[in-house]
């Protein structure tokens, strides 16, 4: 949407008091706008929107203050962020080839490879598959 804002003037504000029961959250981050307003729709009892700026997009929404959570997250170490890139790099050398690699995301802490490898035996014996 056009807006003629520019990106530090399209904020997103987040208001509440140790009393009130909500938290009130303006914004115009159109991913934070689709998933209160999707909440909203499927919880109308802990979310509502109680305004629209047509002109710049904004969305205000009031959020039951025991909904809304913030998440700090430690930053990863350098080693840890290689690690998908290793086991992808010894599964290629291998021959092999991750079945599922689509899936697997970084920065989890736990993922599942499903590694296809290559068999001279019959099927009966060996799993097609092996899972890391």
């Amino acid at each position: 949407m056009k807006t003629g804002l520019t990106k530090r003037e399209k904020t997103t504000d987040i208001f509440f008091d140790e009393a009130g029961a909500y938290i009130t959250v303006c914004t115009h981050n159109t991913d934070l706008k689709n998933r209160l307003s999707a909440f909203a729709a499927a919880y109308p009892a802990e979310c509502r929107l109680v305004a629209r700026d047509r002109e710049t997009g904004l969305l205000e929404f009031e959020v039951k203050k025991w909904r809304l959570s913030f998440r700090l997250t430690v930053p990863y170490s350098a080693e840890r962020r290689k690690l998908k890139a290793n086991i992808v790099a010894a599964v290629e050398e291998f021959g092999f080839k991750i079945k599922n690699e689509e899936q697997i995301r970084s920065r989890r802490d736990f993922n599942k490879y499903i590694i296809e490898y290559p068999t001279t035996l019959s099927t009966g014996y060996l799993k097609p598959d092996l899972i890391c």
